[in-house]
């Protein structure tokens, strides 16, 4: 059977601890006002770092609900979500590792500058991923004829996770030494 309550839970655990980690990116962010000195700010890249894992967390508990989901009538949307579900996963889990190599190999030049590429990359996934997360959760939901109000709370704050995702993105390509896209491939700017 598809516990769709749990999963729901999760995926709102998951979102609000993203939220938390952004939020804790831009705290690094503006007390540093530089692309590659934020991971020198160990303070907020640790609680960045235990925020996302706590997503991760949460995101494998709904994963493992997921077997009942993906069975009878509802097959295909319940493989959409285990889809997104995954995807999600792999772009948290490239931006716990591009905030832990970073923050821990601040002083190796190319390292670092991997590892912002790393964040970027994880970080640019999940501007794009939670809000279609939300629209599979929706579309599983209305498979099994359950209420769409939870999943609708999940997409409106997946929309909201994923504006602030783009905007802390935005901001860190306009700081001193960010400059834009160019940085990213190592070029000085």
């Amino acid at each position: 059977m598809c516990d769709l309550n749990k999963i729901n839970a999760c995926i709102i655990a998951a979102q609000l601890a993203a939220l938390v980690a952004v939020g804790s990116l831009f705290t690094a962010m503006v007390g540093k006002q530089s692309l590659f000195a934020i991971f020198t700010s160990t303070g907020p890249m640790i609680v960045a770092a235990v925020f996302i894992g706590i997503a991760l967390i949460a995101l494998g508990v709904a994963l493992s609900s997921m077997p009942g989901c993906i069975t009878g009538a509802c097959r295909g949307p319940g493989s959409a979500l285990l889809a997104m579900l995954s995807l999600v996963f792999a772009a948290l889990g490239a931006t716990l590792a591009g905030i832990i190599v970073a923050t821990f190999s601040s002083a190796v030049p190319f390292l670092g500058a991997g590892s912002i590429a790393l964040l970027f990359w994880g970080l640019s996934g999940l501007v794009l991923l939670w809000p279609s997360l939300a629209g599979a959760l929706l579309s599983l939901s209305n498979c099994l004829n359950a209420s769409p109000s939870v999943p609708t709370f999940i997409l409106i704050l997946g929309v909201v996770v994923a504006l602030t995702t783009a905007s802390l993105l935005f901001e860190l390509l306009q700081l001193p030494g960010g400059g834009g896209v160019a940085c990213i491939y190592f070029i000085r700017c």
